[in-house]
């Protein structure tokens, strides 16, 4: 029997266009200023790398969820903004010199005339590509499935990552996160700026992960598998209503929650860096009486942040080295923004 949900209203609707709806809430900087937050308590100041920003020349179009495999950015591209359907996985070269679409097999339980679609891109801890497929047979779309899958981009070999198909109708905030000995992964249930709680996924199935939280989402482990960052709000959100953000992490199990930073607002999830310095974000911040919209780097020891870019952008991810950002920057209006791939190169990083 295939698990769902503890509560049958945790099931969530697919949004045709919900990249539209999260664009608008990465893109949007509230006017008004919201109340002061917890003081942080922090230790000696990290001595910051300095940042070199550069742009990948790449077609016109949709970009989602970039992440580093070996030497190459993947990521999910349409066009035009479309249905789950439309989206396709793509390999570009960092200095955008070749850009190809991944040829990805349908998911056998649609049939071989299913539609099919992939995204929500991820990078494994053993180096492979972890992408979900959404798929439905040709004459009955509301069956509506995604099954998450591990590529290994050099030899082609798929493998499917959980036994049963994910048990909502979108991939949470933050995407799918797994742990370093990759058994157990992490992902909210989709209700994103509202009422978005994470789950515990394994083979066995999955259980919330109750944290004291109004929301709780996009997860990012520590590269030694001992600790998780996250986003977290003690209020509950509105669709028109920016909540206030916090920064925390927490052990596996869901206990020892610390606040590491607040007074964000809008932001989609944070990216560990994988030699464990380094805790990466896109958010709002509140600055005197103005705001700050940006990409953020943060010491995990301290909390304390500095500004790599102003504007708006998506969730980032790190090449393997810790060198390296990938993050999609949206200019312009929400609605019609210029997807934008960019990469920071952190130089003079802290020595070991």
């Amino acid at each position: 029997m295939e698990p769902s949900w503890n509560d049958p209203s945790d099931l969530v609707p697919r949004y045709e266009h919900g990249s539209i709806v999260l664009l608008v809430l990465f893109a949007v900087t509230a006017a008004c200023s919201g109340s002061g937050g917890t003081e942080i308590v922090t230790r000696e100041s990290p001595a910051w790398p300095t940042f070199q920003a550069s742009n990948v020349p790449s077609p016109s179009g949709s970009y989602n969820h970039p992440v580093w495999i070996r030497d190459q950015i993947i990521v999910q591209y349409e066009q035009e903004l479309g249905s789950a359907y439309t989206a396709r996985i793509w390999q570009l070269s960092p200095d955008g010199a070749t850009f190809e679409m991944l040829e990805l097999p349908k998911h056998p339980s649609c049939g071989p005339d299913g539609v099919n679609g992939f995204g929500d891109v991820t990078r494994l801890p053993d180096g492979r590509l972890s992408y979900v497929v959404n798929c439905a047979p040709p004459d009955d779309l509301l069956y509506d499935k995604m099954y998450v899958m591990a590529l290994d981009t050099e030899t082609g070999k798929v493998d499917q990552l959980l036994d049963y198909p994910l048990p909502t109708f979108s991939v949470g905030t933050g995407g799918i996160q797994w742990n370093r000995r990759m058994d157990k992964a992490l992902m909210g249930n989709g209700r994103a700026y509202i009422e978005e709680q994470m789950y515990l996924f394994s083979d066995e199935g999955f259980d919330l992960l109750d944290v004291g939280l109004r929301q709780a989402y996009g997860p990012s482990w520590s590269p030694n598998g001992n600790e998780i960052a996250f986003i977290g709000s003690k209020e509950q959100g509105a669709p028109l209503k920016f909540s206030d953000l916090e920064l925390y992490l927490m052990d596996p199990a869901g206990e020892n929650v610390r606040l590491l930073s607040d007074g964000l607002r809008i932001t989609p999830g944070v990216s560990w860096s994988p030699d464990g310095k380094w805790l990466v974000f896109p958010a709002v911040f509140r600055a005197g009486e103005g705001e700050v919209q940006g990409l953020w780097l943060a010491d995990p020891a301290t909390g304390e942040r500095t500004l790599i870019a102003e504007g708006s952008f998506g969730i980032p991810d790190w090449s393997p080295d810790s060198e390296r950002i990938v993050v999609v920057e949206f200019v312009g209006p929400p609605r019609d923004s210029d997807h934008q791939i960019r990469i920071i190169e952190l130089q003079d990083a802290v020595p070991d």
